[in-house]
C-alpha cells in the first residue's frame, strides 16, 4: 500500500490502507506502537486531505488519535463524524470515551444518551457507560 501511495499519491485509498495496516500492525505488536501509530495518522490525515467525504479514514483517524492519548483531537473528529454517521452507535459511544477522557463530561452524557437511544441493550453501552460514569 506504500508504494501504490507513492506512485498514486493524490488517491486517498492507498492511503487509508497504509494507515490502517499501521494502525493494526501496532495493535498486534504492542513494541511498535510508537514507531507504526504516529506514522498510520499521517497517512489517514492525507487520505482525509484527498477525500473529505470517507468517514471510514476519519473514523481510523478518530481512532488513532484516542489510542495516542489525544483525546481532544480525537473527540474533534468524532464531532465531525456524528454529522455523517448519525445512525452509528460505534461514533457516539467512541465520542462518549474520548469526550470523557478530555474531560467533558457533559459531551460525554449527551453521547452516551444518544448511543443508548440507537441500542438501549448495547453491551459496549454499558461498558462504557461504566467505564465513564466511574471516572472522577
Amino acid at each position: 500500500y506504500e508504494r501504490a501511495a507513492k506512485l498514486a499519491p493524490h488517491a486517498a485509498m492507498p492511503h487509508l490502507k497504509s494507515a490502517n495496516v499501521l494502525y493494526k500492525w501496532g495493535n498486534a505488536v504492542p513494541a511498535r506502537r510508537s514507531d507504526l501509530w504516529p506514522v498510520a495518522v499521517k497517512y489517514v490525515d492525507r487520505a482525509r486531505f484527498l477525500d473529505p467525504t470517507n468517514s471510514d479514514a476519519a473514523f481510523l483517524a478518530g481512532v488513532l488519535r484516542y489510542r495516542l492519548g489525544d483525546y481532544k483531537s480525537a473527540v474533534e473528529v468524532y464531532k465531525m463524524l456524528e454529522k455523517v454517521r448519525q445512525g452509528d452507535i460505534d461514533v457516539y459511544l467512541d465520542l462518549a470515551v474520548a469526550a470523557s477522557r478530555a474531560n467533558d463530561r457533559a459531551l460525554a452524557r449527551a453521547a452516551l444518551e444518544k448511543a443508548k437511544a440507537l441500542d438501549p441493550a448495547s453491551k459496549r453501552l454499558f461498558s462504557a457507560a461504566a467505564e465513564i460514569m466511574g471516572r472522577p
